[in-house]
């Protein structure tokens, strides 16, 4: 057993050392990239271009609703596309539970998700078209929120199958029991 150096009246060891720092796992596996999100998006995003000019004048307001369901992969609120919200000049009004697949490197898997719902103009949903068209442009913002497509597995109008309803109200009508307030204004 060798001896242990002994330290008296402050005197230090002084040991040159290199530390790792610890990072806290591996790193983190993208399910699709951008340029996998936008194959898919292009036709959904004209598709609710064509229905949302359908809807008669009477029936709408400043803004649309469009839904658009997240990846179960990015649920953290980090992960929540606020770039892309603002490009598109877009507020959240809302989410709800959604059905989604979780891909990891090995496997994938049947996995609770978030359905954001959208209030959205015209103008809007013409600004993301040209940005999933143009691959963000040449801007900052435009390319940050064009990499915040590839957390998003669907886009459209609300599907009525979705909405939740309830028949247990003492008859055996159905009731909607679900809503979205948006104040316009």
């Amino acid at each position: 057993m060798s001896p242990r150096p002994l330290l008296l009246n402050g005197e230090s060891l002084r040991l040159d050392l290199e530390l790792q720092r610890w990072r806290g796992g591996r790193e983190k596996y993208d399910p699709q990239t951008s340029e996998e999100a936008r194959e898919f998006l292009l036709p959904l995003i004209e598709t609710t271009r064509i229905e949302a000019a359908s809807i008669p004048q009477q029936l709408r307001g400043e803004c649309i609703f469009v839904e658009t369901t997240l990846l179960p992969n990015y649920l953290a609120p980090s992960y929540h596309p606020s770039g892309l919200l603002a490009f598109m000049e877009a507020k959240s009004v809302g989410s709800r539970h959604a059905e989604g697949l979780l891909k990891t490197r090995t496997k994938t898997r049947p996995s609770p998700t978030r359905r954001l719902i959208l209030a959205v103009t015209d103008g809007g949903l013409e600004e993301f078209q040209t940005l999933v068209t143009t691959r963000g442009g040449t801007t900052r913002s435009g390319l940050s929120a064009f990499e915040d497509i590839r957390i998003l597995s669907d886009f459209g109008l609300p599907n009525p199958d979705s909405i939740l309803l309830a028949t247990d109200f003492g008859n055996s009508e159905s009731v909607t029991v679900e809503c979205v307030l948006h104040p316009t204004g």
